[in-house]
Parts: C-alpha cells; structure tokens; sequence
C-alpha cells in the first residue's frame, strides 16, 4: 500500500507541477501578448509622427518651390523685356551677322534639349542670324534653363525634406 500512496503521490506531484508550469506559461504568454500590443502601439504612433513630418516637411517645400518658381517667372520676364527693349531701341544691334557654325551650334542644342534624335550634318545649311535675333533666341534659353534648374532645386529640397527624413537618414 505505501507503493501504491507513494506512487498517487508521484503523480499528484506531477500533475500539481504540470499545472503551476501551465500557469507560468500562460502568464508567459499573456505578458508576450501584452509587450506586442505595446509594440504595436508605439509603432503606429511613430509612423503617424513620420507621417506628420513628411506631410509637413512636403508642405514647405512646396510653399519654396512655388515661390522659387513665381520669383524666375517674374526675373526672366523683367530680362526679357528689358532684352526686347534694347533690340528694338538699339538700331546698331545688327551690326555683325553671325557665322553658319554659331546657328549650326545653337540649332544643334536646340535638338538636343528637345529629345530630337536626328543630328545635323556638318553640310546642312543654316541660315544667317543677326546677333538681335540671336540675342532674343539666347535669352528664351535662359529663361528655360532658368525654370529648368529650379525644378531640380524642388527635386532636392523634396528629397532632402521629406523622402530622406521618412526613411531615417537625415531631418529638417
């Protein structure tokens, strides 16, 4: 009989430690349960606070850009004007003609700026530009490559304010 009380006491014993184990890792479980809902929570509020920065880091920018872009519209319409004014008060501007080479250059850009495939063959025939007219054509190049270099400084300002603080590399 002390075999048999021996024995039901072994297996109460394990039957008692199985179960505290049980609890201990249910409690196990519960705490992993609650760190991940914590973990969880903290990172939808550290997106929505990238998300906020982003949003507003994009809204400054877009204010620069646009005031960049107003400033360069309304600089390349003072120089234009002022250039179309010398022209037609100046009655010497024509007084050199320009070289087939010079409007062969300037045609050759023009291409090139354009996306045109085709360029020009060294025998093409290029018509004689007063240095008036060129003075108009150069100043509309200008004004291009004026609004041309602020999309860039848009495009980096964007990259540098609000692409590379999201990904964690730098901030404003």
């Amino acid at each position: 009989m002390t075999t048999r009380i021996t024995a039901l006491l072994c297996i109460l014993t394990g039957w008692l430690v199985f179960q505290f184990q049980g609890y201990r890792y249910g409690e196990r479980i519960a705490l992993m349960q609650r760190e991940l809902s914590e973990a969880n929570l903290a990172f939808e509020q550290s997106a929505r606070e990238v998300e906020h920065l982003a949003q507003r880091n994009f809204e400054a920018v877009s204010i620069e850009d646009t005031d960049r872009k107003d400033e360069v519209k309304v600089v390349t319409k003072i120089i234009k004007q002022e250039v179309i004014r010398y022209v037609a008060s100046n009655t010497d501007t024509d007084r050199c003609s320009l070289s087939n080479d010079w409007v062969r250059n300037h045609d050759a850009a023009a291409r090139v700026s354009e996306g045109a495939a085709t360029k020009p063959r060294m025998d093409e025939s290029a018509t004689e530009v007063k240095d008036a007219n060129a003075l108009i054509a150069v100043t509309d190049n200008y004004l291009a490559y004026a609004e041309l270099a602020a999309n860039h400084i848009a495009l980096r300002d964007y990259v540098r304010d609000v692409v590379l603080p999201v990904c964690g590399v730098g901030s404003k």
